[in-house]
């Protein structure tokens, strides 16, 4: 199977570059029986314009507009092919056999429509220990972690594309809630592995307080308040248990 792999890249130093080959080589080194088609959305046209080369074969698209993080995905969305999408961050390392283990839980739970494997070592993972193969859920920092969102092409045909009024920030929270309202099930494979080794480290002019209060302030005027995300979040278990999922595009709008 061949999946689409989008990884969004602003590559301003020799550093830089090794991190991102450092990514792409562990994602096609950790599988055998299946492929990815690359797609990196660069953000630096400058830096190509020199002999760094990545050793395995990727697609480098440059897009035109001023970075955002929403539209550089959407834009890569537009260009990729295949039914599964993997959407990642640059500094990630990829474990042996992570996508086969995702796949072998779709297998088992086809009605399973996005993924996110685990990072053994994020802080709020660490200290857990996991019973079963797979966790169903939505909460940002435990079932949903944007940086590796593996899902169906079709998802976006309930969800949308992703809201490009998120340029950086809330962007995960905001997609984990349009699953949650579009009732596509989300799951994290606790056996499927990646290390966010550069997590934290790599800051740049989007990383800034004033980015973070914007994008807060848009996502809890687009979803209500904390307390009114809850309780919303709750009223919607016991709606799926009474079989009237159908009401959650009205309780979350």
């Amino acid at each position: 199977m061949e999946i689409d792999v989008i990884i969004l890249s602003f590559c301003s130093s020799e550093e830089t570059f090794v991190m991102n080959s450092n990514c792409i080589s562990s994602l096609i080194d950790s599988e055998t029986e299946h492929s990815f088609n690359v797609l990196v959305m660069e953000s630096n046209q400058e830096f190509f314009k020199t002999n760094f080369i990545y050793t395995y074969p990727v697609q480098i698209i440059i897009p035109e507009a001023k970075f955002n993080y929403n539209k550089f995905l959407n834009i890569g969305i537009s260009k990729s092919k295949n039914a599964m999408i993997c959407l990642c961050n640059n500094d990630l390392v990829f474990k042996k056999g992570w996508l086969s283990e995702i796949l072998r839980i779709k297998k088992i739970r086809p009605d399973i429509q996005s993924f996110s494997p685990k990072d053994p070592d994020y802080k709020t993972l660490k200290n857990k220990f996991f019973e079963k193969d797979y966790y169903l859920g939505y909460e940002v920092g435990w079932e949903f972690f944007a940086a590796c969102l593996l899902l169906e092409r079709k998802v976006f045909e309930k969800t949308g594309l992703f809201d490009e009024a998120f340029d950086f920030y809330y962007q995960d929270y905001d997609f984990s809630m349009c699953l949650r309202k579009h009732h596509v099930l989300h799951a994290l494979v606790t056996n499927a592995n990646f290390s966010h080794v550069y997590s934290g480290k790599v800051k740049n002019e989007f990383t800034t307080m004033e980015k973070l209060n914007k994008d807060k302030a848009l996502y809890h005027k687009k979803w209500g308040s904390q307390r009114m995300i809850g309780i919303k979040n709750r009223l919607a278990k016991i709606l799926i248990y009474f079989k009237l999922k159908f009401t959650l595009k009205l309780l979350y709008s």
